[in-house]
This record gives structure tokens, C-alpha cells and sequence, in this order.
């Protein structure tokens, strides 16, 4: 195993081969030829949270884009990554796995009495917590193969039934991951999913024909969700503990006239005054910005026009 280089080893852990539906990942005991995957993935974990995180199995399998939700899982925490050329991949968490990352990052230590927390769904939050360290893996990674190199957090998924419209292509090779800590005794899953090489398809532009065009209109009149943001500020937590009816927040004296109107990803569509219309709070457009439409597209935004909008 000594001779063989790290391309090879994680080649041949991605997969090679054609396509397929799903078939269950073979989990198996980690050999000397896996270390690359046991160092890289410990490198990260230690320097990135002080954590000792270590394989112990590996399994792979094939999937099509139909069957990306149910590799999922409950309460698993999924994030889309972007690769060289706006290749689309994705990374998924299993539930234990998220709550021992996030608890090592705000407490510095791994408690999962009886095995694991309370089942709960991942916030954006979460995906914050653990994307530095989600990076770093990549990276380290990265820097042994090149398959998986230029790979980097993207987005935060949070309903499963999105995954198979988020990546392009039919067919991916599953990587599947059985990782434990201290702290965690049941364990957790790292799935890390690609594109099969063959199956990436080249941009509208390098292909020269309309494919591209013919599904942008599909995508633009999907429905996106916008919260109207009056102020973001911080407070301390004991102050947050403390709060009771009847306290009160000041905002600046300028939140009215400076809506911020974002997606879910907090990525800015707009900003805007908040007013009324026909009796109801609403929010009136001021300024506009560019947006790549392959994260977010608002429809109809137009500087002063009336967008009835929730404030929250």
C-alpha cells in the first residue's frame, strides 16, 4: 500500500464505472489504503475544533438523482457544495454526527447521553457551525486528489425533496463515511455525494444549444421565499434568558427606512421602506440588486414598486 499514490486510493473510494440507482453502501473496516481518508478527515477536525475524530468504516454505492432524498436520513443536515467549473456536489451529516459537532463547537466537549440528543431538525445555524470545519475536510481532501479538489460549502438544504432539482446530472457515486468521537458512542455518517464524471454536463454556452434556456423559465417561476429584515443586532445571553413580555428592543432610527428583503440564504434581493398598504404592513421597494440567478431569483422586483411582504 506504501507505493500506492493518494490519487489512486481516493479514485478508486469515489468509484469508477457507469450509472445506476442506488445500492446499499458496503460499510467496511478501515485497511492501511484508507489512511488518506483517516488522516485527512482527522487533520481537519482536531486543528479545526479541537476534536478527535476517527473512521472507522467506509462503504460506497451508486445513486440516481431520484434517490438523493432518501440518502438523507432524519434529521441529517445537508449542504450543497460548489466545485471547479460550477460543478454541483453534496455533503451530508447524519443527525448524531451535527449534534456533536455543533456541542463541540459551542462547549469544547461531546455529550450525547444515551447516544444521542433529542431528534431535532438542522437550522441554518447548524450548517454555520460546522462549515468551517466542512471546508477544511474538503480542503484536506482536495489536497490528495484533485477529484475533490476546489470543492467548498455552498448552501444550506433544508428539506430533502429539494436535493434532486439542486445538482445537475442523474447519476452520483456515494461516498459513505462511519465516523466516532468521544462523547458519541452510536457514531455518525459522512456521506459525501458526486456527480459521475461522465454524467456532468458542460455549460449552455460550451455546448452550444438551448438546454440551458429551456429550463430557466421552469426555475424562475418556482416560488422562493423573502423575509423582510428591519435590524440584526447582538445582545449578550444572559440578556436573551431574560426576556419577558413587555421588553422592549430599540432598533436604529433609521431601521424603518432600511429594510433589508433577503432569501433564506440571507442573500440580499433588496432593500426597501416598510410602510402600509390597504391596511397591512408592507414593504416598499427603494433599491434593487444584481442577483446570480442560479442561487436566488426574486420575481418581478422592481425599484418602487409595492411588495407586500411579512415583516418579522
Amino acid at each position: 500500500m506504501a507505493q500506492e499514490g493518494h490519487s489512486d486510493i481516493l479514485r478508486r473510494k469515489i468509484g469508477q464505472g457507469g450509472h445506476g440507482t442506488a445500492r446499499p453502501a458496503q460499510a467496511r473496516p478501515v485497511v492501511d489504503g484508507d489512511r488518506v481518508f483517516d488522516r485527512a478527515i482527522a487533520r481537519a477536525a482536531q486543528e479545526e475544533l479541537a476534536l478527535e475524530l476517527r473512521v472507522t468504516g467506509q462503504g460506497e454505492s451508486r445513486a440516481s438523482a431520484d434517490d438523493l432524498a432518501g440518502l438523507a436520513g432524519d434529521h441529517a443536515l445537508m449542504v450543497l457544495l460548489d466545485g471547479p467549473d460550477g460543478v454541483g456536489a453534496l455533503l451530508i451529516l447524519s443527525a448524531p454526527l451535527v449534534q456533536a459537532l455543533v456541542m463541540q463547537r459551542i462547549a469544547g466537549r461531546v455529550a450525547l447521553a444515551g447516544g444521542s440528543a433529542a431528534p431535532r431538525s438542522p437550522t441554518r445555524i447548524d450548517a454555520d457551525l460546522t462549515r468551517d470545519l466542512i471546508d477544511r475536510v474538503l480542503a484536506e481532501l482536495g489536497g490528495a486528489d484533485p477529484a475533490v479538489a476546489g470543492f467548498h460549502y455552498a448552501g444550506f438544504v433544508s428539506d430533502p425533496r429539494l436535493l434532486r432539482f439542486s445538482l445537475s446530472g442523474a447519476a452520483f457515486r456515494v461516498l459513505r463515511i462511519q465516523l466516532v468521537c468521544d462523547g458519541m458512542p452510536d457514531g455518525g455518517v459522512m456521506s459525501l455525494i458526486l456527480p459521475l464524471a461522465a454524467d456532468v454536463a458542460p455549460p449552455p454556452a460550451a455546448r452550444g444549444d438551448s438546454a440551458g434556456m429551456t429550463l430557466r423559465p421552469a426555475v424562475l417561476a418556482a416560488p422562493i421565499a423573502l423575509d423582510a429584515v428591519l435590524a440584526r443586532f447582538g445582545v449578550p445571553l444572559s440578556r436573551v434568558v431574560g426576556l419577558s413580555v413587555g421588553d422592549v428592543l430599540p432598533l436604529a432610527p433609521q431601521a424603518l427606512d432600511s429594510v433589508r428583503i433577503e432569501t433564506a440564504d440571507r442573500v440580499l434581493v433588496a432593500t426597501g421602506r416598510l410602510g402600509q398598504m390597504q391596511g397591512a404592513r408592507a414593504v416598499r421597494v427603494t433599491a434593487t440588486t444584481e442577483l446570480d440567478t442560479r442561487k436566488s431569483a426574486p420575481a418581478g422586483a422592481q425599484a418602487g414598486a409595492p411588495a407586500a411582504i411579512a415583516t418579522a
